[in-house]
């Protein structure tokens, strides 16, 4: 009743592209495709577009979880140490801040958001927000390993 035809099977694309073209009002973003809605060569809405935490509601505040890439190493790895090393390596802090101060990939690192540098390719808001959201919830729904049968 509230929102575009077909809104419960859309992909994020086409989510995307809806409230950039100005037919929504809203839209919660997965980070990986911020820069549609921001960047004006895309977005018809780009500089009416901000980014805040969800408001707080009758319980109060919950802040949402700040969702990250992640790296995991199975138990039968037969290059443990290796694994472990590399995994070690691109979440380290240097790593992330160069994926996320010159790629403009946001990372999962607190240290990584205060410093200037880290938070240069992102708008201001976003960075407010994504330090309002630190200590958010771990995961926003239900854990869920049957995740095609629990979708159907």
């Amino acid at each position: 009743e509230y929102g575009p035809p077909g809104v419960l099977n859309m992909s994020w694309p086409q989510a995307v592209a809806i409230f950039a073209q100005g037919n929504a009002a809203m839209y919660t973003d997965a980070s990986s495709i911020y820069a549609n809605v921001l960047d004006p060569t895309l977005s018809e809405v780009a500089d009416k577009t901000g980014v805040a935490v969800f408001p707080a509601g009758p319980a109060g505040s919950i802040m949402y979880n700040v969702t990250s890439w992640g790296l995991a190493m199975p138990s039968t790895s037969k290059n443990k140490e290796a694994a472990c090393e590399f995994i070690k390596w691109a979440t380290s802090k240097d790593v992330v801040m160069k994926t996320q101060g010159e790629g403009a990939v946001p990372g999962a690192r607190e240290s990584v958001w205060a410093d200037p540098a880290g938070a240069a390719a992102f708008p201001a808001d976003w960075v407010a927000a994504v330090a309002a959201s630190a200590n958010g919830r771990g995961y926003d729904r239900p854990l869920v390993t049957a995740v095609t049968q629990a979708r159907d």
